[in-house]
């Protein structure tokens, strides 16, 4: 590959992360709070790409070709690189759905029992999917029983019936995911996997029917539930 094919890739791949950096869809791969480094870096890349095509070439007409057959297949496969890029640029991926959960046997919970404060007031009380979990699993449903909740997620099958409300929570990135599920039985209605609903309901113990690969699942007795738009943002940070 010669400096002037790996210039131009530089540019491209700064320019495919300020394409996904400038909306929202970089919020399906990583965490909100990275969009301004991620425009820095995109920006920098195309900077650096364009300034080191004018060092190379500031004023010259065209470079001599290539001696031998070795150059001229090397670049042609490092053109390949450019198919990830134009991925980016022609097909935008979704953001990780049911597919990705249904393959993440762990849910994410603190790693020890905590004494967690009590519950703000209202009801119903909007609540994470994770800290619901939490609260369920490690604080034993604690201040949990005589409260009504909101719970905001996308649905994923349960096998033996019914389904769970579900999010992917992410620390950095969507490569460190994992999914909490949240078995809704009670007036939970049927839905496809992966449409998003809202489900207002109540706290109603733990199920340990998948218990070797799960853990225990936090349960939630639905008193209505509806379906929603996808949030912008898809993950739980």
């Amino acid at each position: 590959m010669n400096r002037d094919t790996g210039n131009v890739l530089l540019i491209l791949v700064g320019g495919a992360i300020l394409r996904i950096s400038v909306g929202d869809t970089f919020l399906r791969y990583v965490r909100g709070g990275l969009q301004i480094p991620l425009l820095l870096a995109g920006a920098t890349l195309v900077l650096l790409g364009l300034l080191s095509l004018w060092r190379e070439n500031p004023g010259r007409g065209r470079q001599p070709a290539e001696d031998g057959h070795g150059h001229a297949h090397g670049n042609r496969v490092a053109w390949l690189l450019l198919l990830p890029v134009f991925a980016i640029f022609l097909i935008a991926p979704p953001a990780l759905g049911s597919y990705a959960a249904d393959r993440s046997t762990v849910s994410r919970v603190p790693p020890a029992a905590s004494n967690y404060p009590p519950l703000p007031a209202g009801d119903p009380l909007a609540m994470r999917l994770d800290e619901y979990e939490a609260r369920a699993v490690w604080d034993a449903g604690r201040n949990m029983s005589d409260r009504t909740f909101k719970l905001i997620g996308f649905v994923t099958e349960r096998p033996g019936g019914g389904y769970y409300l579900t999010r992917i929570v992410i620390s950095c990135c969507a490569a460190d995911a994992t999914a909490v599920r949240i078995q809704v039985t009670g007036t939970a209605g049927s839905y496809r996997p992966d449409t998003w609903i809202e489900v207002v309901g109540h706290y109603d113990g733990l199920d340990h029917s998948r218990e070797k690969d799960l853990g225990p699942v936090a349960i939630v007795r639905a008193d209505s539930v509806r379906q929603i738009d996808p949030p912008r943002e898809p993950y739980e940070t």
